[in-house]
């Protein structure tokens, strides 16, 4: 009877042990010569709230996984990179003098190209060709496009990190994932690892977005499909960027251009929970808004069984709107939202080809 109960025992644990979920957590903002430190990081109210309904499902949390922004490396170390990709060799040039510091980034390196270009024993009129065509977006496409392979940027342990994960591990992130943030040029984006595990929970999401970015959503062709016929101008939407995250715009799939939206304001906000990885890989679970403050109202009311009770385990992807209003200064807690009328616009069980 003993062993059997020991057997039992361990066939429990192992159960147990099997439901763990880690906080994929993104840094905030770094201020200017300051370097980010552990605890400054974004969004972590959201994740206590959804963290909570895990705890209650029996899951055991396993840590935060720290998505260190990307550094860019010395040129020296990525002259190969350049090379391969082809780049104007005077553009090269300019990298392979900047040997001042042995870090630099994407603002500090764009200053030093144009000084290096201005010093350039060229004809006047073609070093001015080069200083009016150089932009920012060039520089940051460059960074991002050319020197963003994950060994040019991170450490050894940021790059294993994603083996020791399993498909029984639950990767939460409560932060808006970035996946268009720089393609689309947005301002204060969020900071990219480039990992592989950075690059695993956008490969997750990136088959409900077609954009994803600091003021644009754009639902893949998929999920607009089932949008019912009240919201099919949900397919597309802009928000503000640096006032409330409200609707600008709205669009149809196909729409070419957005429509003006007047009305109430309202931001949009999302619960996804993917289904199982293959090759035994962890899923993936986002919960988000288009701003902190309303991804964190919004984990809040997940948890109080509002709009309505979600059940946290099943995959699914779920879409809401919420009618905003002003946040008071100095508020002691979200007392000021419970008025905020929350509209379950899309809720989808995942995967969409079932």
């Amino acid at each position: 009877m003993t062993a059997v109960l020991v057997i039992l025992y361990g066939l429990i644990t192992q159960f147990m042990k099997q439901k763990s979920f880690y906080r994929f957590a993104y840094f905030a903002p770094k201020r200017k010569n300051k370097p980010l430190l552990p605890h400054q990081l974004r969004d972590g109210e959201a994740f206590f709230n959804i963290s909570s309904l895990l705890f209650s499902e029996n899951y055991s949390y396993e840590g935060v996984l720290l998505n260190n922004p990307a550094i860019f490396l010395h040129t020296k170390k990525s002259k190969e990179v350049l090379v391969n990709a082809g780049l104007n060799p005077w553009l090269l040039a300019a990298l392979e003098k900047i040997r001042e510091k042995e870090l630099i980034g994407q603002e500090e390196l764009f200053e030093n190209i144009r000084d290096f270009i201005r010093n350039l024993d060229i004809d006047h009129k073609e070093k001015k060709h080069y200083l009016e065509h150089l932009t920012r977006d060039e520089v940051r496409n460059l960074l991002l496009e050319k020197l963003s392979h994950p060994k040019y940027f991170n450490s050894e342990t940021e790059q294993n990190i994603f083996n020791g994960l399993n498909g029984g591990d639950l990767v939460v992130l409560t932060t808006r994932p970035p996946l268009d943030d720089e393609k689309l040029g947005e301002n204060r984006t969020i900071s990219r690892s480039y990992t592989p595990l950075e690059e695993y929970v956008f490969d997750s999401l990136r088959p409900y977005f077609k954009r994803c970015s600091r003021s644009r959503i754009e639902l893949s062709e998929e999920l607009c499909a089932k949008l019912e016929t009240g919201y099919s101008d949900r397919a597309k939407i802009n928000v503000k960027q640096n006032i409330d995250a409200s609707y600008v715009g709205l669009g149809k799939y196909f729409d070419s251009s957005l429509v003006k939206y007047i009305g109430p304001k309202k931001t949009m906000v999302f619960f996804i929970r993917t289904p199982k990885g293959l090759n035994d890989k962890p899923q993936v679970l986002a919960s988000f808004g288009m701003a902190g403050t309303y991804g964190m109202i919004w984990a809040n009311a997940i948890r109080n069984g509002m709009p309505k009770t979600i059940n946290i385990n099943k995959p699914r992807f779920l879409m809401a709107e919420i009618t905003i209003d002003e946040i008071p200064l100095r508020t002691p807690d979200l007392s000021f939202a419970r008025a905020w009328e929350i509209d379950i616009i899309l809720d989808v069980d995942l995967p969409l080809n079932k």
